[in-house]
């Protein structure tokens, strides 16, 4: 089986580590993928579609790590509703799994009444 490439990169130095810009992440198994570092980027949008890309070059299910780097965006990112996480048991690290992700926060909904 072949993985779609989509700007996950295998880091040279380590077997199983992957890395999409500042973000890195590492192959768990057959059917896991973690991000465990986000790196310097505080960006939303970098975050998203590092996560995004995950998912489609690595066809699994994505855990993100719990740590001091992690945690700052992650709350911010399901506060705005682009995120959707829940925590996940056993394991040597606390993890969170994504269960779903938005490019863009969802709009605000619009009042039916109208004044005139």
């Amino acid at each position: 089986m072949q993985d779609d490439y989509q700007g996950w990169d295998a880091v040279e130095d380590s077997m199983g580590e992957y890395q999409f810009a500042e973000v890195h992440g590492i192959k768990k198994g057959d059917n896991t993928f973690v991000i465990t570092d986000f790196g310097g980027s505080n960006d939303s949008r970098h975050v998203i579609s590092a996560m995004m890309a995950a998912v489609k070059q690595f066809k699994c299910k994505l855990h993100v790590r719990k740590n001091a780097s992690t945690m700052s965006l992650l709350t911010k990112l399901t506060e705005a509703s682009m995120l959707k996480v829940a925590p996940v048991r056993g394991g040597d690290h606390e993890e969170l799994g994504v269960l779903g992700m938005r490019a863009t926060p969802p709009v605000a909904k619009k009042p039916w009444w109208k004044f005139w």
